[in-house]
Order: C-alpha cells, then structure tokens, then sequence
C-alpha cells in the first residue's frame, strides 16, 4: 500500500474501506430493514439524482421534472407501468401543470438581462415554447381545470404574494399580499375552480395550510404550527386536501377534509416513511396517489393505492 491510503491509514488508524464500511453498516443497523413507503408502492423512475413534482395527465401517465445528473434538467412522462419520455429542458425544477391537448404550464429561470435572472412563467405544446411573461417574477403557476384564470406567487423582496392573473397572463388582482418575512406559495385550484389550497408562512415560522374561496375573498386554516408543511393538492371530489407535514421529523402526507367554511376533525397520517414522501398527487379516477420518496441514490417517482392506505390519527402540529 502506497500514497494517499497510507496517510489515511496513519492518520486514523484504519483503511478507508474499513472506515466506510463500518459506517454504512451503523446506518444501516440505525435504519432497519428498508420498507415501501406506502402499501403496494411501486417505484415508476429508476434514474435517482433528482425526480420532483408529479402530476397526472391522465389516470394512467404523469408529467415530472428531473434529471439523472448526466443531461439537463428536463420534463418527462412516464407511464404506470414505468415507461418514460423525455419532452423538453427545463431551466427549473417547477411542476408542469397539465392544460389539455398536449400543452404543459410552468416557471422557469431566464436572463431579462446581463445581470439579471427572473422567473416567468412558460407554456409548452408538442415541442413548441412560448414565454408568457417577462421579468415578472412569478413561481409554482396553477390554472383553473375549465381555463381561464391562472394563480401564482410573486416574489418580493423577503416575500412573496399570490396573484391571479387573466387568459391573457395579466396581472389580474393581488389575491394575498406578503408582508416581511411572510410567504404564499404552492396554490392549487380545486376542480370546481372555486377555491385555492395554499401554504401561508408568517413571520416566526408559522405555517399553515389554507382554502381561500376566490368567490368570497374568505379563508379557511386547514392545518397550522410551527413545523414544516407543503405541497397540498385536492382529491377529485374536491371534498379532501392531501399534504405535507414535517411534525414527527420525516415529511409525511396527511389527509384532511375540507367541509365548507370549517374542517372536520377527520385529519390523519397515512404514511410512515423511513426518508419521507413528497408532492402528493391522486389521480383523476381517484385509485392511485403518486409522491416523491428519497432513496440513497436519489429521488424517485412512485404511486400506491389509495384503498390500501393506513389512516392513523395525526400528531398536532401546535
């Protein structure tokens, strides 16, 4: 044995090998048996590195964005039964919201000049981009399942507000305005387009989960504390909300259900992932819900299905 090994075994007293072995040995001792995230879960990605932001085109293909650290950032469809296609870069890892006939909605990051990166919003259709707006600052898009009015944050300086914004991508009216350090982000319209999902963060690191009817400018908290949570999205019924909360350490999905003005106490856990789930999404049938599980290798897409999930009741977030 020669050079750097040698150091290393004078250093520490051991070989680099052994040294990592033991290690990846304690962390496996430490984590157990690995379990599917999810009953029936199977993985549809296989690359790792990254996969994020699923979302159903149909009840048996999603869109995603990732890429497996050897090409660009990209979207991809893959299939339930893991088929997938590359459809076109993408300068972000923003969700592409599906808009029919083959045309996707998404932000991405784009010079407006030599020094400066905006994020606009994009749409795409059979290869063919258009860029929507221009230096405006806008993230995570989401438009109305019938068209028209697309929602989506706008940065500001330590903020960000929701807007609303017209068929013809106008700012149309400031739905929430972000003050210091508060934040709106990931809205998601219902599928009767009447109300929005959205994650509100104020200052002192409160979070909640919130339904604002759009009709009523009113407001209903869904979740709320001091602990992480994310990424809501509605069940086809528009009855339910699934989303993200960190309260137990590990991101895992909660269900709660959405009931007029109020929620009823019928909020509960249906994961107990080792590494966490990410990005809920059911399909349009209502049988499967897709997230993001983190493996050693990276982020992988996966669905499981929804009559075989475990409710549990969930801990408060308080």
């Amino acid at each position: 044995m020669s050079g750097p090994p040698v150091a290393f075994l004078h250093g520490f007293g051991t070989s680099f090998e052994r040294a990592y072995a033991q290690w990846r040995d304690s962390v496996q001792k430490s984590v157990g048996e690995r379990r599917d995230p999810l009953p029936g879960w199977r993985e549809l990605t296989t690359h790792g590195y990254y996969a994020s932001s699923p979302r159903w085109l149909n009840d048996s293909t999603l869109v995603y964005t990732g890429t497996d650290g050897r090409e660009t950032n990209a979207a991809y469809l893959v299939t339930t039964n893991g088929t997938r296609v590359r459809i076109g870069r993408r300068d972000s890892r923003e969700a592409n919201v599906p808009l029919g006939n083959g045309e996707l909605l998404y932000a991405q990051l784009d010079l407006t000049s030599r020094a400066e990166v905006r994020s606009d919003l994009y749409r795409s259709a059979h290869g063919s981009v258009t860029r929507l707006t221009d230096g405006q600052r806008l993230i995570q898009p989401d438009q109305r399942v019938s068209g028209g009015s697309i929602v989506a944050v706008e940065l500001g300086p330590s903020r960000s507000s929701l807007v609303l914004l017209d068929a013809r991508v106008r700012v149309r009216r400031v739905l929430r305005t972000g003050g210091a350090d508060e934040t709106w982000s990931e809205p998601r319209w219902s599928p009767d387009g009447t109300r929005i999902a959205v994650v509100h963060r104020r200052h002192g690191g409160i979070y909640s989960v919130e339904v604002i009817d759009v009709r009523r400018d009113a407001t209903t908290t869904v979740a709320e504390g001091t602990v992480l949570l994310s990424s809501p999205s509605w069940t086809p019924d528009g009855d339910a909300l699934v989303y993200v909360s960190e309260a137990e350490g590990v991101p895992q999905l909660v269900f709660a259900r959405v009931n007029g003005d109020s929620t009823t106490n019928s909020e509960s856990r249906v994961t107990a992932s080792q590494t966490g789930l990410l990005t809920p999404e059911i399909s349009p049938d209502g049988r499967l819900i897709a997230a993001v599980s983190l493996r050693a290798d990276g982020y992988h897409i996966g669905v499981a299905p929804v009559d075989r999930l475990v409710r549990r009741d969930v801990v408060p977030t308080h």
